[in-house]
C-alpha cells in the first residue's frame, strides 16, 4: 500500500501533465500517481501513459465524476488532489501530508498568494463570494471554496457522500466536511499562472451553478 495517493483530473492538459508528474515523482514517500482523464484530445493521454503512471479513462465529461473515481481507485493512507494545470506548487503536498499526520480528517488549501496573471479580479471576486456564501449557509468559515488542491485521510472518504459531477464538486466536498465529524483546515498555499497563459475555466454560469448548489443542499 503506497503511504499517499495523488490524484490528478485532467481534460487536455497536454501542456502541463508531464512536467507536472516528473515533479511529484520527486516527493519524498512512497506515492502512486492516478490520472482520471475526461476525453482529452491533444495528446494528455499519451504523455501520461508515457510517464508509466496509473491512467483512468472516464466516460463521464466533468470534474466531480473523475475526482469520484480517482478516490475509489486510490489505495494510500493519504489522498490528495491538484488539478493537473500547473497552477498549484507540488511542495504544497508535502505540507498538506504534514498536516494529515496530526491527525486531521482533510486539509485544504488556500490559495491565499496569487502570483501575477494567476487569476482575473473576476474569479476573485466570485470565489470571494461564493466563499463568504458557503460561509454563511454552513456556519463553518472557508475562504476558498473553489481551490483545487485538497488532502484527506483515506479513512474518511466512505463518510463524504459526493455526487457532483462537474465544477460543484468543490462545494459538495466542503458541504460534506462541514456537516461531518471530521476535523479539518485550510492552510495558504502559492497560486500559480497556468502554463499556457490562459485564465481559470470556471465562468460565470458555473459560479452560478456553484451558488445554487451550496443553497439547494442547505435548503433540502
Amino acid at each position: 500500500m503506497p503511504e499517499v495517493s495523488i490524484v490528478l483530473p485532467t481534460r487536455n492538459e497536454a501542456q502541463a501533465v508531464g512536467s507536472l508528474i516528473d515533479e511529484i515523482k520527486l516527493l519524498p514517500f512512497d506515492k502512486e500517481i492516478i490520472v482520471v482523464d475526461c476525453k482529452s484530445t491533444d495528446g494528455t493521454r499519451e504523455i501520461v501513459l508515457s510517464k508509466g503512471v496509473i491512467l483512468i479513462d472516464d466516460g463521464e465529461r466533468g470534474k466531480g465524476a473523475a475526482l469520484i473515481r480517482g478516490f475509489k481507485e486510490a489505495s494510500g493512507r493519504y489522498i490528495v488532489t491538484l488539478d493537473a494545470d500547473g497552477t498549484y506548487p507540488v511542495g504544497e503536498v508535502v505540507r498538506i501530508v504534514t498536516f494529515l499526520k496530526l491527525g486531521l480528517g482533510a486539509v485544504l488549501g488556500w490559495r491565499r498568494y496569487k502570483e501575477r496573471n494567476s487569476m482575473f479580479w473576476v474569479h476573485r471576486l466570485g470565489n470571494y463570494l461564493l466563499s463568504l456564501l458557503a460561509s454563511t449557509l454552513y456556519l463553518h468559515s472557508i475562504h476558498d471554496i473553489n481551490t483545487g488542491m485538497k488532502g484527506f485521510r483515506s479513512s474518511i472518504l466512505p463518510n463524504l457522500k459526493l455526487s457532483s459531477k462537474d465544477f460543484t464538486i468543490e462545494a459538495d466536498i466542503f458541504i460534506n466536511l462541514a456537516e461531518g465529524p471530521d476535523a479539518f483546515v485550510e492552510i495558504p498555499i502559492r497560486y500559480l499562472p497556468r502554463l499556457d497563459g490562459s485564465q481559470p475555466k470556471l465562468n460565470m454560469w458555473d459560479g452560478f451553478k456553484i451558488g445554487w448548489f451550496l443553497v439547494k443542499r442547505r435548503v433540502s
